[in-house]
């Protein structure tokens, strides 16, 4: 079940946007507020998957709308990936929910359901991306299938891929290093010609040693890869 959180001020529209995603996949567990406390009360105590943001929230403090919302939620570990789809009757203010909280979906006011399923819908195709999985054949011959957002980085020595994750390393024979990279959802970067990083988990990245931190371990960044990196990472996810 994926949890939605609606943040928007008019209690009317708030319950016709409940009903209307309830018509579109009624598994979905959805949670609302109507102003910045409210919402960031449900984010800090659930897991949201997905947001759908008011710009305006006109009734609250003008200073905390839906734009610092968004802004607060990418300082967040866990949100730095997170859909979030905007809501506004004012095309203007889209440019910074665009360019401030990397948001690519939005609802023009007034809106038709027909428009909310269609956004919805390719919205959550995103889920798949984020909960893949891939299978390998470990060097014991064992076949293991793995969550790609269980994966904190891979290293390649040898001919071995070593593939470390959330519940420990798993090896198995390279055949392809490039091949394998391709096949990583987009929150996979490479940094150094034998390491690929899920860029979710780091903690903390040095530019004067051009060493990543991640879950207890240091990732060195090539020389090569550094510009690309730092223009990924400190653009977006700093």
């Amino acid at each position: 079940m994926k949890n939605i959180l609606i943040v928007e001020d008019d209690d009317v529209q708030r319950e016709a946007l409940c009903h209307i995603i309830k018509e579109t996949n009624n598994t979905f567990s959805i949670h609302t507020a109507s102003n910045y406390n409210e919402a960031a009360k449900i984010y800090e105590q659930i897991d949201i998957d997905l947001f759908l943001l008011d710009v305006d929230l006109s009734s609250s403090n003008s200073e905390k709308n839906g734009i610092e919302i968004g802004i607060n939620l990418r300082t967040i570990k866990k949100y730095l990936q997170t859909p979030v789809i905007y809501i506004t009757g004012i095309p203007e203010k889209l440019h910074s929910a665009i360019n401030d909280v990397h948001c690519f979906y939005y609802l023009m006011k007034p809106y038709k359901a027909s428009d909310v399923h269609h956004i919805l819908n390719e919205v959550t195709s995103t889920f798949a991306s984020v909960d893949n999985t891939i299978s390998i054949r470990d060097i014991n011959g064992v076949y293991i299938s793995i969550e790609c957002s269980d994966i904190y980085y891979i290293h390649s020595s040898g001919h071995v891929l070593n593939i470390h994750t959330h519940q420990g390393c798993f090896s198995t024979r390279k055949n392809g290093f490039k091949e394998f990279f391709d096949n990583l959802p987009k929150c996979f970067f490479q940094v150094h010609k034998s390491y690929i990083v899920n860029i979710t988990h780091i903690s903390s990245y040095d530019k004067t040693t051009r060493t990543l931190s991640l879950c207890n371990a240091s990732v060195p960044v090539g020389r090569t890869y550094k510009d690309a990196f730092e223009a990924v990472y400190i653009g977006e996810y700093l």
